[in-house]
């Protein structure tokens, strides 16, 4: 697999695909069955192209004579058939709907009694993120780092983090810590594409102006740079959202690498928010900022239903650290909005292979109260 930047589609089409939100996949696939295998394209993209549709949203009004040139061109560069003969090895692109940065793609082949899914990641050149700004493997040194080999005494050092942000010059509190993963960078960003989160633009007069006219006319925009908010004294490492109806609506997350490792793996601390709209505000330095969700452990369970949902890891846990809040006596964050939270962390250990439902482990640490009274019947103790 193969996935083309907005000017290489350019070159290779000879039109701006990208500007219609198209992209080329370039896609191999060789059948060493005997028998024949079915691709299936729909869980590539459910709402793909046909070669004629992407020729025809791109078509030359002026010349009708090159609009049929250029349909021929696209069904000759199509993957040629989604039935792929036994021996075959069949080539060709499929016109998807565009993401920048990086492109997570399922390819689902079928044939009697035989269904296989492949798993791509692949970056997309051209695009800037906040985490291009990070050296993500050198935050520390090698002998900075806490090594863990028991769960117990992780699961006791990671009830020692943070409880929440921090502004710039650690003043004050902000939104709680209420997520850890244990896994590799490489780890976390597939998990969250396949997942249908995006990455984050990093903050340039580019972006900013798209922000703000996205803010002006209310539209989505689904790679908004996201504001610094401080653990460990410095910005967030990496951040991914999924933007709703418009930018004022939106789930986001923050990740900071922590000095501890797990088993040879990376521990992250990270915070979820539900933006829910935007207000006027002197509180953060800017006129504006979103307004959250103050159910904030609804967003980790989110999050929770994402990655199950993707395969993507192979044990959940929740840990105390982030101090309980209530409705009726709440904390606030830096910009003043309220929210409450049972003070539990979710901890998810990331897996690089898909991982069945019924195989994922769920950690006999800490319980949401909702849950507790059933812990037994959950684990099958009578």
């Amino acid at each position: 697999m193969a996935v083309p930047s907005v000017e290489e589609s350019k070159k290779l089409f000879d039109v701006n695909l990208a500007k219609k939100g198209i992209q080329p996949v370039w896609v191999r696939i060789s059948n060493g069955e005997d028998v024949p295998i079915f691709f299936m394209v729909l869980h590539m993209d459910e709402g793909y192209f046909s070669p004629a549709e992407a020729s025809y949203k791109t078509r030359f009004k002026s010349s009708k004579k090159l609009s049929l040139k250029k349909d021929r061109y696209f069904q000759e560069k199509a993957f040629p058939s989604m039935t792929i003969p036994p021996g075959a090895d069949y080539s060709g692109y499929v016109y998807v709907n565009l993401d920048e940065g990086t492109k997570g793609v399922v390819v689902t082949l079928m044939g009697p009694k035989l269904i296989e899914s492949f798993v791509f990641i692949v970056p997309v050149p051209g695009f800037r993120s906040d985490y291009q700004e990070v050296d993500i493997n050198n935050i520390y040194s090698e002998q900075e780092y806490l090594d863990f080999e028991d769960s117990e005494s992780l699961r006791l050092a990671l009830e020692g983090l943070p409880r929440a942000v921090k502004n710039k010059n650690g003043s004050a509190e902000g939104d709680p810590l209420n997520l850890v993963l244990i896994g590799e960078f490489e780890d976390i960003v597939a998990a969250f594409t396949i997942s249908g989160w995006d990455e984050t633009h990093a903050l340039y007069v580019g972006t900013a102006l798209k922000t703000t006219s996205s803010f002006l006319f209310g539209k989505t925009y689904r790679y908004q740079p996201i504001s610094s908010l401080y653990v460990f004294g410095r910005p967030q490492d990496v951040s991914f959202q999924k933007a709703r109806k418009s930018i004022n609506e939106r789930n986001h997350m923050r990740f900071w690498k922590t000095l501890y490792r797990y088993k040879g793996r990376s521990v992250w601390l990270g915070q979820i928010s539900r933006d829910i709209g935007v207000k006027y505000t002197f509180k953060t330095g800017f006129l504006t900022t979103h307004k959250i969700d103050p159910d904030v452990d609804k967003d980790h369970f989110y999050v929770i239903q994402d990655l199950i949902d993707s395969q993507a890891i192979n044990a959940i846990a929740f840990v105390k650290g982030v101090d309980e809040a209530s409705y009726i006596e709440p904390r606030y964050n830096l910009g003043g909005d309220p929210y409450f939270t049972d003070g539990l962390r979710g901890v998810f250990f990331l897996s690089d292979l898909p991982v069945p439902y019924g195989d994922i482990e769920l950690l006999k640490w800490d319980f949401p109260s909702d849950f507790e009274k059933y812990k037994d019947r959950w684990f099958g103790i009578k």
